[in-house]
């Protein structure tokens, strides 16, 4: 794997995940993973916020609302009472801000992890799959088929996923191979590195970088992990952000953080 900087835990969650796999079904393990995530980023906020103003600052603005919600007077006192409410405001937000900006970190190392896990899958032996190819100028292209695969426009086919042991060749115009399937991960994207791969890699790698080819896509197959919905619905991200959004406003009333 192509790693990032957010990707530098991932061979601890891929063994920790090889564990929750035998015991328990993917989708409780994405509660287990959303837990994890929710519980450090809560736990950093709470650690770097001053929890002691913030707790000063929280009946002042009530009141001060308050105030200005029954104000029934002259015009010109309706300003001071404006004025303290966002002073009071901007006061929250300037303690807020950098904790909940810094506390998005632990989130970050999960969250790639997860998608990358839970996210697409390669498909059956056999079973048809798009595949587009970008490229920044018209390029030849073909596949190493005894039979051609079914061609919808420039660069996008639809061809039979190869059986295991067996290689798909996409070849350039002097027979160099710009893409070997199947990828050594099933990411739905590849292509050059870009600047924030450094952040976040991308698993299967990366195009190489002094050809005309930007980037080919594929239509994986989603995992699904509700049985209901559309299909939008019924991946990873829908249920891991239910999970995490959960946790977070539990461990928020529980810490009594503000």
């Amino acid at each position: 794997m192509a790693m990032g900087v957010f990707d530098l835990l991932s061979t601890v969650f891929d063994a920790a995940q090889s564990l929750f796999g035998l015991v328990i079904p993917d989708a409780l393990s994405l509660g287990i993973w959303a837990l994890l995530a929710s519980f450090l980023s809560m736990w950093t906020y709470g650690r770097l916020s001053n929890q002691e103003a913030l707790n000063h600052i929280r009946p002042l603005q009530k009141t001060a609302s308050k105030r200005l919600a029954v104000y029934d007077g002259p015009f010109n006192g309706l300003w001071p009472l404006v004025r303290e409410n966002f002073s009071l405001s901007a006061q929250q937000m300037w303690l807020t801000f950098f904790p909940a900006l810094v506390a998005t970190i632990p989130i970050l190392f999960v969250l790639p992890w997860v998608s990358n896990t839970f996210g697409s899958q390669f498909p059956e032996t056999g079973e048809p799959v798009a595949v587009r190819v970008e490229s920044y100028t018209p390029y030849e292209l073909h596949w190493n088929l005894n039979e051609k695969p079914q061609k919808s426009g420039t660069g996008r086919w639809t061809l039979s996923w190869p059986i295991e042991g067996e290689t798909l060749d996409l070849l350039d115009q002097t027979d160099q191979a710009v893409l070997v399937l199947p990828l050594s991960e099933p990411t739905p994207v590849l292509h050059k590195k870009l600047w924030w791969n450094y952040l976040i890699g991308n698993p299967a790698g990366y195009l190489d970088p002094d050809h005309v080819v930007e980037s080919i896509s594929f239509d994986f197959p989603s995992r699904e992990f509700l049985p209901i919905g559309p299909d939008w619905l019924r991946g990873w991200l829908p249920l891991f952000m239910l999970y995490l959004v959960s946790f977070s406003l539990l461990l928020k009333w529980r810490w009594r953080l503000h």
